[in-house]
């Protein structure tokens, strides 16, 4: 099965799933976050092998990674 990015050459897109741990990085950094954070991010959505609770493929990463942001920095 060939991911999004390589079906329609996109690259750093929300809509690119899974997206490179580089994107994920460069999102985060530009959203003041730590390289940490990121990391965090990733793994569990790379674990969970890109599903939302309901076993869905998410769509768009970035909804997901802001949502990661705004509960960790609520804590």
């Amino acid at each position: 099965m060939k991911w999004n990015s390589e079906i329609n050459g996109h690259n750093g897109l929300g809509s690119v799933v899974p997206p490179q741990k580089k994107h994920v990085l460069v999102y985060f950094s530009q959203q003041g976050q730590t390289k940490e954070m990121a990391m965090g991010f990733y793994r569990s959505y790379d674990i969970a092998a890109w599903k939302n609770t309901k076993g869905d493929l998410i769509k768009n990463w970035k909804v997901h990674a802001w949502q990661w942001i705004w509960v960790k920095n609520k804590v």
